[in-house]
């Protein structure tokens, strides 16, 4: 209790000393420029997020002890909860995403995948928690 009224203190104290700052850098004034539009220019795909619209929202529970799968398509989002009976940490090999995990809170991860292949999720201590399958989008590029 002590520490978080310390912690409300500090913040109001960092408040106050930095509204002098802010105040001195809205004086400054910028300039910035931009350049109308050319005619007659589409679009391209490199100006849309990759599929943002056709993504599926998928979500996947590994548990502990069990050797889970998921399967998935290219731009997919797929949200994984990684369950474990001893604190853990948690890795997903060729993604490079790891996060420690117990019993009482289990890893989370948010992928969106943009190459396909097979990516082991392990756990350490313990071994293998899982495999999630990516395949190439068969959805077309181009709604």
């Amino acid at each position: 209790m002590i520490l978080l009224i310390a912690l409300i203190a500090v913040s109001m104290a960092i408040t106050v000393i930095s509204q002098p700052l802010r105040n001195s850098l809205r004086s400054q004034t910028t300039t910035t420029s931009t350049s109308p539009p050319r005619e007659g220019l589409r679009p391209t795909n490199r100006d849309r997020p990759e599929r943002a619209v056709l993504s599926k929202p998928m979500s996947a529970t590994f548990g502990p002890g069990a050797n889970g799968r998921v399967s998935l398509e290219t731009g997919d989002r797929l949200t994984l909860v990684v369950e474990v009976d001893r604190p853990s940490e948690v890795s997903i090999r060729g993604l490079g995403l790891t996060a420690f995990a117990d019993p009482y809170a289990p890893a989370r991860f948010d992928i969106l995948p943009r190459d396909p292949g097979r990516f082991p999720v392990n756990t350490y201590p313990g071994g293998r928690a899982g495999v999630i399958e990516v395949s190439r989008a068969t959805r077309p590029e181009n709604p």
